[in-house]
């Protein structure tokens, strides 16, 4: 996975976790005084998620101008919403999409310039071009929206013979219907597909309908939180804490109301490949459930949705997916890494120096700086750096990425400490030292990373 992981996941749950909180607080006042201050509290909550979600995933994205990404964010955030309220009012959570096209569009398209005083008139004319390019942006957006409505009414608006989805063999059918309904959760356009899935001649059954009940139930909690379970068997250690939270609030999102949606954002965002996983294996196991003859007491029907938990056979559906989702989901990451099952929009362009002259008493130490990331091994070995007085010191992971050999003709005196897990390098002088350390941070600041600061212990593998 990238470096900067553990900022890509961090940002992103904290959106997701304001979700419970909002719940939280309109059920803790109910029986109190404060029940409708509590209901508005819980509404502003509920109402700035997305825009969170929004602006904290076009953040994951590199870009220099970080105010200009977060205002270009909100403004393409609220023009989205107001054409999609003004003029597709069918969509009635069009605040999913908003979210992640807001995200999309200002991640892809905000300009990378940074404030200038000298040239205030140029920096404000650049900023005016750029919001026009993100405006335009949110109108070719709109329309690719309109056009997945019509897509939607043609294809599952109707079960007429004329239908298109109709003529395909049942199974095959049954297929495309769930991997299509599972695409669209995130982007809540779920209720367009559940009905006709439902109302299906062919899945219009009582058993058919149970097995519709235990997917749209058990998918999205269960089978989602094996899959993570997968990332986080093969992901490394220090990468554990985010992954295990967002699989702990799958598992509980079968409480919280709306927060199923955003899980599916999130990981869409981030592992788009094991999204398209997923979408792919809730359908693959609708199918093979649906040929599977499930005897069960026909007056249950009566309350399937809410009793779906009691029957004994959902015991062994649900073992049946955590186990698909866990394996197969184990299997692919083994295959294929998570690196390229993610994406990024924009990839950091190397950075390429020209040494015209390096001088004895040269005060640019960025030369120096990169030398002593490589000597250790790279931003990925580096736990922590700090200066001591004339020291350079720097806490690694692993002792078998440094180049020893190499570290011995950096600085005066140059020495690994390995209880401490620490690499020891003495400067000219205290203001050397320190400098050093600032040029590193500032390295790694550009691949969202923070040395200044020290992780728990990590054991080697």
């Amino acid at each position: 996975m990238p470096s900067s992981f553990l900022l890509r996941v961090g940002l992103l749950l904290l959106p997701i976790f304001l979700l419970p909180l909002a719940q939280l607080i309109q059920t803790g006042t109910y029986h109190t005084d404060y029940y409708a201050t509590g209901i508005e509290i819980s509404k502003y909550i509920l109402f700035s998620v997305p825009l969170l979600f929004a602006i904290f995933a076009s953040l994951t994205e590199p870009n220099i101008s970080r105010s200009w990404q977060v205002v270009s964010t909100v403004a393409v955030y609220f023009f989205l919403q107001f054409l999609f309220h003004s003029y597709l009012q069918k969509y009635d959570n069009s605040e999913y999409a908003s979210s992640f096209c807001a995200a999309l569009i200002s991640g892809a398209l905000s300009s990378h310039i940074t404030a200038n005083t000298v040239y205030l008139r140029r920096y404000i004319f650049s900023r005016v071009l750029n919001l026009s390019i993100l405006l335009i942006g949110c109108v070719i957006t709109f329309f690719l929206v309109v056009l997945i409505f019509y897509v939607l009414d043609l294809l599952f608006l109707s079960h007429d013979s004329s239908n298109i989805i109709m003529g395909l063999p049942n199974e095959i059918r049954s297929f495309v219907c769930m991997f299509a309904y599972e695409l669209a959760i995130p982007f809540g356009l779920d209720n367009y597909l559940a009905e006709f899935i439902m109302w299906d001649p062919y899945l219009n059954t009582i058993s058919h309908q149970y097995v519709y009940a235990s997917i749209t139930n058990f998918v999205p909690i269960y089978g989602v939180a094996a899959m993570l379970l997968a990332i986080i068997v093969k992901q490394d250690s220090y990468k554990f804490l985010p992954v295990f939270f967002l699989m702990m609030i799958s598992l509980l999102s079968g409480i919280f109301n709306q927060v199923q949606p955003y899980i599916m954002l999130m990981i869409l965002w981030i592992w788009s490949g094991l999204f398209f996983l997923h979408a792919f294996l809730a359908a693959l196991i609708f199918v093979i459930l649906l040929n599977l003859n499930l005897d069960y007491d026909v007056l249950f029907y009566s309350e399937l949705k809410n009793n779906i938990y009691e029957d004994y056979h959902s015991i062994y559906i649900l073992i049946f997916i955590v186990a698909v989702y866990f394996f197969i989901s184990l299997f692919v990451i083994r295959k294929v890494s998570l690196k390229r099952l993610t994406w990024k929009l924009k990839k950091q362009k190397n950075m390429n120096i020209r040494i015209i002259r390096d001088r004895k008493n040269s005060k640019d130490l960025s030369l120096l700086a990169i030398r002593i990331i490589k000597v250790i091994g790279g931003f990925d070995n580096i736990n922590n750096i700090s200066s001591d007085e004339r020291n350079i010191i720097i806490n690694y992971y692993n002792r078998d990425f440094i180049n020893e050999e190499a570290l011995k003709g950096v600085g005066y005196d140059s020495y690994c400490e390995n209880k401490k897990r620490q690499v020891t390098i003495t400067a000219s002088s205290s203001g050397v030292a320190s400098s050093v350390v600032a040029k590193i941070i500032v390295f790694a600041q550009r691949e969202f990373l923070d040395l200044s600061k020290k992780t728990d212990y990590v054991e080697e593998h």
